[in-house]
């Protein structure tokens, strides 16, 4: 038994010291695991430190308001791939617009929209698409990717001042940017439309919880990351420090842009989204609680106006009643 208890207590004393060793050199490997002590998926230590992102949109069209906003904030969360290469983005979003609050949530590529006026339990809708009533998140992650390096000679000669970083080209879904890459607290997208300042948070988000139980289609997916577009989400710019300039066409037009009709003028009928308590029977001349009064400078295709008022606050778009009165009194 002396034996028997000196080597247990031999062994014990051994396991310590390795333990000791281990924690004092950082040599996470040589701490011993045991069945009762899983190894953990170290996924921070294998990848980047991917921080969470605020996106501080400012639209320049009164066309493009977002619930009447023309500056609001989209906050964005990471969700990298255990090896590194991919990334996708939860996103949240919140506005108001009189007494109603909307949010806007997505979560690992699947979006919700959902609206409450406080006497009311919140109506939650699936979304088809990111971008389907807001600036889409993981669509200018992606086109990040194919940001391409200006020479500030040729954007000086196009009024685009980067001064305190480098200046990049990248297009969004047809939209051209200016990005300014500073890498210590973001960097900025500027284009005709928008402007766009991405700042580097200190502290990560808290993981954002699906505001419905519903089932809804997952719309997103992941991007794989380019070094230079994983530098610009990261403000790690040293790792393409070395990238070769290249003189881009840099083509910008900062002006107000007009449009006109490229087709036969026809009568328009414009139906509004969630958050309206009370419908009213016919079509209205006018609108403007809800679109403003800059419609018609910005719709020359339509040679006559109108605007339906339906009760989407009470009434999902998928409820036959809707849809039936929408037909009968709004479209005839």
């Amino acid at each position: 038994m002396p034996s028997t208890l000196a080597m247990l207590v031999a062994t014990l004393a051994f396991l310590l010291a390795t333990l000791a060793t281990a924690v004092a050199t950082g040599d996470q490997d040589r701490i011993p695991k045991t069945p009762h002590h899983p190894q953990q998926n170290f996924q921070n230590e294998k990848t980047p430190d991917w921080p969470s992102l605020r996106f501080r949109f400012r639209l320049k069209r009164k066309s493009t308001n977002v619930y009447g906003h023309h500056e609001f904030d989209m906050l964005a969360k990471p969700v990298v791939s255990e090896d590194g290469v991919s990334v996708l983005y939860d996103v949240f979003a919140t506005f108001k617009q009189g007494t109603t609050m909307y949010n806007y949530t997505l979560i690992d590529g699947v979006g919700y929209s959902s609206s409450s006026s406080g006497t009311t339990a919140p109506l939650t809708a699936c979304l088809e698409s990111e971008s389907g009533s807001l600036p889409p998140i993981n669509s200018i992650v992606a086109a990040l990717n194919e940001a391409t390096l200006v020479s500030s000679d040729s954007a000086i000669d196009h009024g685009v001042q980067c001064s305190t970083g480098r200046l990049y080209k990248v297009s969004v879904k047809d939209i051209e940017f200016a990005v300014c890459a500073t890498g210590s607290s973001g960097f900025t997208m500027r284009s005709s439309d928008m402007d766009i300042e991405v700042v580097y948070l200190a502290a990560s988000m808290e993981v954002i919880e699906s505001p419905s139980e519903r089932e809804c289609p997952k719309t997103i997916l992941p991007s794989v990351m380019t070094s230079v577009g994983q530098a610009l989400l990261t403000g790690k710019l040293d790792a393409v420090r070395d990238t070769r300039m290249l003189k881009a066409a840099f083509d910008f037009s900062w002006g107000d842009s007009t449009c006109s009709c490229k087709s036969t003028p026809r009568p328009c009928i414009f139906i509004h989204g969630l958050g309206i308590k009370q419908g009213l029977p016919q079509n209205q001349n006018s609108f403007e609680d809800y679109w403003g009064d800059y419609l018609p400078e910005h719709a020359p295709c339509c040679s006559s106006m109108k605007f339906a008022v339906l009760d989407t606050e009470h009434y999902a778009w998928t409820d036959a009643a809707l849809q039936r009165k929408s037909v009968i009194e709004y479209l005839q």
